[in-house]
């Protein structure tokens, strides 16, 4: 995945759980532990893009990069 990923040209991704377009901690298909880990390896300096219906409240939707990003000191 890593070899496709074109970031001299990406400056904006969008984030959103397959199938049903929830938070990124929610279950589905997208391993994004994975995929942003990958983009902060690459040195991906864009935007990410939260493109998906919260499951609860925004505030409750937005918990999952308190998880992610938190744990990163």
């Amino acid at each position: 995945m890593a070899a496709q990923l074109p970031l001299y040209i990406t400056g904006h991704v969008q984030v959103a759980q397959v199938p049903d377009r929830h938070e990124p901690d929610s279950p589905g298909e997208v391993n994004f532990p994975y995929l942003f880990n990958l983009l902060e390896k690459l040195g991906y300096q864009g935007y990410v893009g939260c493109e998906y219906k919260p499951m609860g409240s925004t505030e409750a939707g937005l918990d999952w990069v308190r998880k992610y990003w938190g744990g990163k000191k």
